[in-house]
C-alpha cells in the first residue's frame, strides 16, 4: 500500500520523490508496483525514491491498437496549422492550488504522507542537530504551513539528527566538586570515579578524565574520573620475617607499627610475623592528615595447643591467682570495680571467660588471664 511504502521510506531517512499512477493488470489499485532506486540499493541519507502506483486493471481496448495509427497521407496538410492568433489566450486557463500542511514537529515519515496527501511533493531534505527536536522529526519547512501553492509544488524540509554534540571540558587538576560542576554545566554526566594515589596532585584533585578534554561527544555522555587520594606508599610483605627484621623493613618504607598481636602458629618459629594489616600493596594512599600508614603485626608466640581456663569467679583475688598458677596460667591485669553484691576483694569476672560447668577449649599460646575484682559496694 502507498501509505505503508511512504512510511517505510521515511523511517529509512529517505524521501518520497515522484509518484506516478498507472493502470496495472497485476497489482490492485493503490499498490506500489515499481520503484527507483530499487529495494536493496545503498544510497545517501535524504535520497529520493520514485514510486509507481497501480490505479487498477487497464480498461480493455484502451491505447493504440497494434498496427493502427494515422493513415498515410491523412496528417495535417502542408502549410496548414493553427491560424495565427487562435492559440491559447494569455492569462486564460485554471491553475489548481492547495494549502501546504503544517509538518513542523512531525516525524519525517508522517510529514511525507501529509505532504503527498495534499497533492504536493517532498523537495530537498536536509539534516541538522537540534537540542530540542528529537532525531527524525521536522525542524522547519519551506513553504510554511498554511501557505497556498500550486498542486505539485515541492516542500523542502529540515530534519533533526538529535542533540548537538558538546565539547568535553578540561577538569584535570581541579577539585573533584568543581570538576563535577563543570561536567554537568557542559551538558554531560559524571561517570565512574576511582581513587588513586598521586605524588603530583593534592588529595581530592582530578588526575585523569575520559573522554579527554577537547573531544566532541553526544549530550549527556558520562565522563569518568580518577581522583587523587593522597601521596603514594608501598606496604611491603613481611610475612615470615622475625619481628626485628620486619620492623626494619617497614621503617625503610616510611611505615610505623601500630600494634603487635600475639598468635599461635604450628608452622612458623616463635617471634616471626604470621600476618599483617594492611595487607601488602603497591602504591596505596597515605591517609589525609597523617604522615605514615600504621601497620599491625601478628607475631607468633608459640605453637597452638588446647587449654581449659579455670573458672575462678567467686574466689578472692589471691586464691584465684593461686588456682591459675597451679594450672599453669598467669594473672595479667587486675581491674577493680564497685559491686553491691560481691564483697571487696572477690573476683566477679575474668577474661578469657570460662564457664563453671563447660570450660571452653581455646587454641592459644597466651596463658595470661585478666581478673575483674570487687572493690566493695558502690557509693
Amino acid at each position: 500500500e502507498l501509505d505503508e511504502a511512504t512510511s517505510e521510506i521515511g523511517s529509512s531517512l529517505l524521501v518520497v520523490g515522484t509518484i506516478t499512477e498507472e493502470c496495472n493488470d497485476i497489482y490492485p489499485a493503490g499498490t506500489v508496483f515499481d520503484q527507483d532506486p530499487v529495494g536493496g540499493e545503498t544510497v545517501e541519507v535524504g535520497s529520493l525514491v520514485n514510486l509507481w502506483v497501480s490505479t487498477g486493471p487497464c480498461p480493455e481496448g484502451e491505447g493504440v491498437v497494434e498496427g493502427e495509427g494515422i493513415p498515410e497521407g491523412e496528417g495535417v496538410p502542408e502549410g496548414e496549422g493553427i491560424p495565427e492568433g487562435e492559440g491559447v489566450v494569455e492569462g486564460e486557463g485554471t491553475v489548481e492550488t492547495t494549502v501546504v500542511p503544517y509538518v513542523v514537529g512531525k516525524e519525517l515519515s508522517e510529514a511525507n504522507t501529509d505532504i503527498i496527501e495534499a497533492g504536493l511533493v517532498v523537495g530537498d531534505v536536509s539534516y541538522t542537530c537540534d537540542d530540542v527536536v528529537p532525531a527524525g522529526y521536522v525542524i522547519s519547512q519551506n513553504p510554511a504551513g498554511g501557505e497556498t501553492v500550486e498542486i505539485g509544488s515541492a516542500v523542502d524540509l529540515v530534519v533533526s539528527t538529535g542533540p548537538c554534540p558538546v565539547e568535553v571540558p578540561n577538569v584535570v587538576g581541579k577539585d573533584q566538586s568543581e570538576a563535577q560542576n563543570d561536567i554537568v554545566s557542559a551538558g554531560l554526566t559524571v561517570g565512574t570515579i576511582i581513587e588513586s594515589c598521586s605524588d603530583d596532585y593534592p588529595a581530592g584533585t582530578v588526575i585523569w578524565q575520559d573522554p579527554s578534554a577537547g573531544n566532541t561527544v553526544p549530550l549527556s555522555t558520562p565522563v569518568d574520573l580518577i581522583v587523587a587520594c593522597g601521596p603514594c606508599v608501598t606496604i611491603p610483605d613481611v610475612y615470615g620475617e622475625q619481628l626485628t627484621s620486619a620492623l626494619s623493613t617497614l621503617a625503610s618504607y616510611g611505615l610505623v607499627v601500630d600494634d603487635i598481636i600475639s598468635v599461635c602458629d604450628n608452622d612458623l618459629p616463635v617471634g616471626s610475623v604470621a600476618g599483617q594489616d594492611p595487607m601488602p600493596v603497591t602504591n596505596t594512599c597515605i591517609l589525609p592528615n597523617t604522615t605514615a600508614v600504621p601497620v599491625d603485626l601478628y607475631v607468633v608466640c608459640g605453637p597452638c595447643y588446647s587449654v581449659q581456663f579455670p573458672y575462678v569467679v567467686g574466689n578472692t583475688a589471691s586464691i584465684a591467682a593461686t588456682i591459675l598458677s597451679f594450672n599453669g596460667f598467669n594473672v595479667d591485669d587486675i581491674i577493680y570495680v564497685c559491686d553491691d553484691s560481691a564483697p571487696a576483694g572477690y573476683v566477679i569476672d575474668q577474661y578469657p571467660p570460662s564457664d563453671i560447668n563447660t570450660p571452653p577449649v581455646i587454641n592459644t599460646c597466651n596463658l595470661d588471664v585478666d581478673l575483674v575484682v570487687s572493690s566493695g559496694p558502690c557509693p
